[in-house]
């Protein structure tokens, strides 16, 4: 039995109501498990399986932002048990009011809408993030 995102959400009636109605899409799944309440150990073997079991099904770009999520997060807890004169520069955005469509709500988006944090390893990818992340 591989990795089951479903077993992640918390309420029983919606895990059961999204196990029947909706297959996320491995990317989609990947902010489940960010979001989710476990601690970033845990996360990060639940992006690991989720990498091993999908790497054959994804495309390239996913694949690449998988991969990248995997080892930010390998580094964070790298860092949370062998701090050493690293920095973790980190981004936390808080953004609502979109009006959106339910076509356009995938992965991207929800980057977008919902509040999230993000982790850089160097302060020049930060500011990237940054200079990209503008929506006005």
């Amino acid at each position: 039995m591989g990795f089951d995102v479903y077993n992640l959400i918390q309420s029983k009636e919606v895990r059961e109501y999204l196990r029947k109605h909706r297959k996320f899409k491995v990317l989609e799944q990947e902010v489940i498990i960010r979001n989710s309440y476990y601690p970033i150990e845990q996360k990060l073997e639940f992006m690991k399986q989720l990498l091993c079991e999908t790497k054959e099904v994804v495309d390239k770009e996913e694949l690449e932002l998988l991969e990248e999520r995997v080892r930010m997060y390998e580094f964070i807890v790298n860092f949370i048990h062998n701090p050493g004169d690293d920095v973790i520069y980190m981004a936390q955005e808080e953004t609502c009011g979109y009006n959106i469509c339910r076509e356009e709500n995938d992965y991207r988006l929800s980057e977008k809408i919902y509040a999230d944090t993000h982790y850089f390893r160097r302060f020049e990818d930060l500011i990237k993030y940054w200079e990209g992340a503008r929506y006005v």
